[in-house]
């Protein structure tokens, strides 16, 4: 009997033993996790998870955009006694909606700038109309053929009766909207240039990462490649064909669990793909080139957001565009006529408001 008692003492005290090793051992791996997790993905070879990641704070919380409404602006800049670019941007406060229109006359037509003019103008008046009835439902193929008969009569009232006018040779201008409403963004174009989505993450990266790469130029540009340069084949001119102006359409869902985004539309003196041509170095890797253009861009966006010194409103964000293309040409590196719009959402502006605080 006392054998039976001592061996169950015996079995139970190694039960206690064991239990109490693997509590320890469980509290132990429960408090070193983090170091863990990071020792084996080095082990693995497996980059960190975005959790783990200093931006993994914001991406907890969900900002609401109406509580911010996002801010707007379009300027242009020319290095030429005359600018054949045109820009306008609109804020329609009933619907929460911006438009942005930009246009690059083309230089090899006469009165290039005349039509820039005219079809943002346009564009801008139609689509105020369109806006107001319904955002959603906009036929943008009817829409850019309404511009283009308003072309032809605006020049046949106005130019014809003066001189001689060459059909599809005259008065030539590409066309870029961005239409920013609460819940998407949607861009309609013709011609080149670009339509960059950028991440309010872009402005995260340290300086050896030189462009975020976080920002993409949506806008496929309509041109072709004609004795080593971009030529266009759709853009808006004196009786164009429907070909001609029929433009590519897309839109972009806004997050709602991100720091917001940033919507530019460019003329291609900002910037524009086809004007970025891939080179192969010594080991036959292909290269891809950016611009400099670009790369002040995103420095005067950051700074315009994170600068506590200046205030998040379209008066602000308008000087620091204008301030960008003032050294674009005291740098000389205003290689055209450089127009651009920027659209910085509601919930853009809020990631960054919290942001400068932590600074």
């Amino acid at each position: 009997m006392i054998d039976y008692i001592l061996k169950l003492f015996i079995l139970l005290s190694l039960i206690l033993v064991f239990l109490s090793i693997l509590v320890l051992f469980i509290g132990l791996i429960f408090h070193y996790r983090k170091t863990l997790k990071k020792i084996f993905g080095m082990i693995t070879n497996r980059p960190p998870k975005f959790a783990d990641s200093f931006t993994s704070r914001s991406r907890k919380r969900v900002f609401d955009d109406s509580m911010i409404k996002s801010i707007g602006v379009a300027v242009t800049g020319s290095n030429k006694a005359l600018n054949q670019d045109f820009c306008s941007h609109k804020y329609i406060e009933s619907a929460n909606v911006h438009i942005i229109a930009v246009a690059d006359g083309v230089g090899s037509h006469k009165y290039a700038e005349v039509g820039s003019e005219f079809v943002v103008g346009k564009s801008v008046e139609l689509l105020t109309d369109l806006v107001l009835r319904d955002p959603n439902s906009i036929d943008f193929g009817k829409l850019f053929e309404d511009i283009q008969n308003g072309l032809d009569e605006f020049i046949q009232e106005n130019y014809s009766q003066k001189e001689e006018l060459v059909e599809g040779a005259c008065f030539g201008t590409t066309l870029l909207i961005g239409i920013d409403l609460p819940e998407k963004f949607i861009a309609a174009y013709i011609g080149n240039g670009s339509i960059f989505h950028i991440s309010g993450y872009f402005a995260n990266f340290p300086q050896s990462i030189y462009l975020p790469w976080n920002s993409v130029n949506m806008l496929n540009p309509h041109t072709v490649e004609q004795d080593g340069k971009e030529a266009l084949y759709k853009i808006f001119t004196w009786k164009g064909i429907k070909p001609d102006y029929t433009p590519t359409v897309f839109q972009i869902m806004k997050n709602k669990d991100l720091p917001g985004e940033i919507f530019v539309v460019a003329t291609d003196g900002v910037n524009s793909s086809d004007q970025l041509l891939p080179g192969k170095d010594d080991d036959g890797a292909i290269w891809i080139p950016s611009s400099k253009t670009t790369e002040y861009l995103y420095h005067y966006l950051k700074n315009f957001l994170l600068n506590k010194e200046i205030e998040h409103n379209q008066l602000m964000l308008e000087k620091s565009i204008n301030e960008y293309l003032a050294e674009l040409k005291d740098k000389k590196i205003m290689y055209d006529d450089t127009t651009l719009g920027v659209i910085i959402t509601g919930n853009c502006l809020k990631y960054f408001e919290e942001k400068r605080i932590e600074i």
